[in-house]
Order: C-alpha cells, then sequence, then structure tokens
C-alpha cells in the first residue's frame, strides 16, 4: 500500500513539473546575409575585416534576441558558395528568397552598411569641457525578406554616433576590427552602438509582424492549395489577401500587386485550402496569399 502511494505521489509530482513547465513560443529562424557596403571612405581600415566584423557582431546579438533563431553561419556560407553567391552584393530578395527556402528559415535579413564617417573635430564637448579629438557616426540599413515569397516584409536601420578626444584619424590605419583599441575608439563605440539598434529593430518587427504567408502550389477550379510552412496561428474561416509578385525591368525590386481575398475552407500540416473570394485575375501557381 505504502509503495503505491509512493508511486502515486511522484506521479503526481511529474505532472505538477510537466504542467508547470513553460512552454517555448514558435521562434522565427532567419539567416543573416554577411553585410555589404555603400560606397564609403574607409580611412585605411580593411574593408573586408569591418564587414566581418559587423556581421559577426550583428549574428551573436540576434542570437540573443527573444523570438529569433539564427541559422549558423557555416551552413549559410556552405550554400552560398554552392549557390555561387559568395558575394553579398550579388544577393537580391529574389535570390534571398530562393536561398532561403534551400535553408529551411523563415525569413532573411539582407544588412548594408551605409555610412561609416569618420572625422576630426576641433572642439568635442565632454562635460563642461571642449577639446579635440575623431567624431564617428555609423549607419546600418536592413530589409528582412519573406523566404515564401520573396516579398520585403519590412526595412529598418541601426544607428551609432560617439567621440573620442584621443584619437586621430591616422590612429585608425592598420587597426584591426577584433583589437581592444578599436573597441575602445570613437568608430568601435559607434558599430557597438550601430549594431545594437539594428539588432533591437529587427526583433521588434519579427514580434510585431506574423509571418502568415503562403505561395500556391495546385489550383482546383476556386479552391487553391496553399504551401505554408506554420499553419499554427491559422484557423478555418480566417481570410486572406491573394498577392501577385510583378518583376518590373526598371525596378530593382519586384512589386506586390493585390489581386482578390480568399477564405480558408481547410487546415493540413504544412498546407491550407482556401476558396477565391473575389480576385480581378485568375490566380496563378506561384501566387501569394498573405492571411489576416
Amino acid at each position: 500500500m505504502e509503495i503505491k502511494l509512493n508511486i502515486l505521489l511522484l506521479f503526481i509530482i511529474l505532472l505538477v513539473l510537466v504542467i508547470s513547465t513553460p512552454i517555448d513560443a514558435k521562434q522565427t529562424l532567419v539567416a543573416l546575409i554577411p553585410f555589404n557596403n555603400s560606397d564609403l571612405g574607409w580611412n585605411g581600415l580593411d574593408k573586408d575585416n569591418i564587414l566581418e566584423g559587423v556581421t559577426q557582431l550583428v549574428t551573436d546579438k540576434l542570437v540573443q534576441a527573444e523570438g529569433v533563431k539564427v541559422i549558423e553561419r557555416s551552413d549559410l556560407e556552405k550554400i552560398l558558395s554552392e549557390q555561387e553567391l559568395g558575394s553579398s552584393g550579388l544577393i537580391d530578395s529574389t535570390n534571398a528568397a530562393e536561398l532561403g527556402r534551400i535553408l529551411g528559415v523563415d525569413a532573411i535579413v539582407i544588412g548594408t552598411l551605409t555610412q561609416m564617417e569618420i572625422k576630426e573635430k576641433a572642439e568635442i564637448a565632454f562635460g563642461p569641457f571642449k577639446t579635440s579629438g575623431v567624431e564617428a557616426k555609423v549607419v546600418l540599413t536592413g530589409r528582412l525578406v519573406d523566404a515564401n515569397t520573396s516579398e520585403i516584409i519590412t526595412s529598418f536601420n541601426g544607428v551609432g554616433q560617439r567621440a573620442d578626444r584621443s584619437f586621430k584619424i591616422s590612429s585608425f590605419n592598420g587597426l584591426s576590427f577584433g583589437s581592444e583599441a578599436f573597441k575602445k575608439s570613437a568608430l568601435g563605440k559607434s558599430i557597438e552602438e550601430a549594431t545594437d539598434d539594428f539588432v533591437n529593430n529587427i526583433a521588434k518587427k519579427i514580434s510585431s509582424i506574423a509571418l502568415l504567408r503562403g505561395r500556391i502550389i495546385k489550383i482546383i477550379g476556386s479552391k487553391l492549395i496553399i504551401k505554408v510552412d506554420n499553419t499554427d496561428n491559422l484557423i478555418e474561416g480566417n481570410y486572406g489577401k491573394l498577392i501577385r509578385m510583378i518583376e518590373v525591368e526598371e525596378l530593382e525590386e519586384a512589386v506586390s500587386m493585390p489581386l482578390g481575398r480568399v477564405k480558408i475552407i481547410s487546415i493540413s500540416k504544412g498546407a491550407v485550402i482556401a476558396e477565391v473570394i473575389e480576385s480581378e485575375d485568375l490566380p496563378l501557381k506561384g501566387d501569394i496569399v498573405e492571411f489576416e
């Protein structure tokens, strides 16, 4: 009798532990494309060293962001090499989405080092005092691309600006990104500040945008079979917008053209069946549905 009671108590304890253990919310799996750059004056700095350092810094911080899971850089670099996309300048929203589908991620982050300005100033205020030194400003810009649809979901940036009275521009010549001297410089602190801002803005955008999009893979009459990676937040009876991505020769990015509305009538693992409610044109295989 005592043994049975002990077993029952153990079962109750285990049950309580299971019930009280928090369940992790689904994380958005993203791939961060290595940063590229606008035409910048590098002031004797190693461009590749800076871009590699910024990419690694953003990756490390993004890993710590809530609701975000980052694919391993080694896996990304392998696919970049295999797809002959080793130069980040070759990556736009269209081939980024193809890359995302190969990697199995939800979204792609494309980042650019837009501004890296370093200038000597005769007067820099430090509290009540003024002195000469170096002022640096760094601006990072980014786009979040849906890996299913190639649509640019949102854009964001990160800005950092710091001053240092102990540095001259010539002091940056040959200075390595990872060195302590670089980290303590106005430029190093500006990059740190800009990457913090950049990652915080990514996390905010991802948490506020439900990536509830899918691509039409088959059409049967007025019924559409739509491939969707995650159906957890979809409910039968929900509506969605029917969208077609239009390539325009004069534009770098495809244009999102709304066509009509659909209604979910059935949900299965990895796909939903929807009925066309209204449409300006016949749906085509490959068209996108953005669920409301």
